[in-house]
């Protein structure tokens, strides 16, 4: 039934069975201080590389499927919707959306919007996430990452 629903998502927005894990083999560019450098919670997604339009995702241990998509809107702001599927889908406040730059700088995302569906056998969530380029430009993004955040840690990514 999960596999099914991402199917039906990745089919919504057009990114056809790439979303599901089977992405294309770039380019590695070295950044590796996110991934010496793990937050406290730990990763729902450890750090991998990001390409512009094109999807990412990962299948955790804990049964956790995420998988997401980026682009620049009319207003040259990075949007990025993130959907998580399985039994420890995580509640936006205890997952923060970083990118580094090529010099592995960390810049967390702007929580925009969150929601779900769930039933007695599938929890499907999402949001998306913003990024203003003043703070950096999605060419200039090097990786992307999950990070779990500890409960009674607040989210500093959450639009106030």
């Amino acid at each position: 039934m999960t596999k099914t629903v991402l199917v039906v998502l990745a089919s919504i927005l057009g990114l056809g069975l790439v979303s599901l894990g089977q992405q294309e083999r770039g380019t590695d560019t070295g950044v590796t201080t996110v991934q010496e450098q793990e937050p406290e919670g730990g990763w729902l997604m450890s750090p991998q590389e990001f390409h512009l339009g094109r999807s990412w995702g990962s299948a955790g241990e804990r049964g956790v499927i995420v998988t997401g998509y980026s682009v620049v809107d009319a207003e040259g702001l990075l949007r990025i919707f993130m959907v998580q599927s399985g039994a420890g889908a995580l509640d936006s406040p205890f997952y923060r959306l970083v990118v580094t730059d090529r010099e592995g700088g960390r810049h967390p995302l702007k929580w925009d919007h969150a929601g779900g569906l769930s039933n007695r056998d599938t929890v499907v969530k999402n949001a998306i996430f913003t990024l203003d380029p003043k703070i950096l430009a999605a060419d200039k993004i090097a990786r992307i990452a999950i990070e779990r955040v500890k409960p009674g840690k607040r989210q500093e990514t959450r639009k106030d």
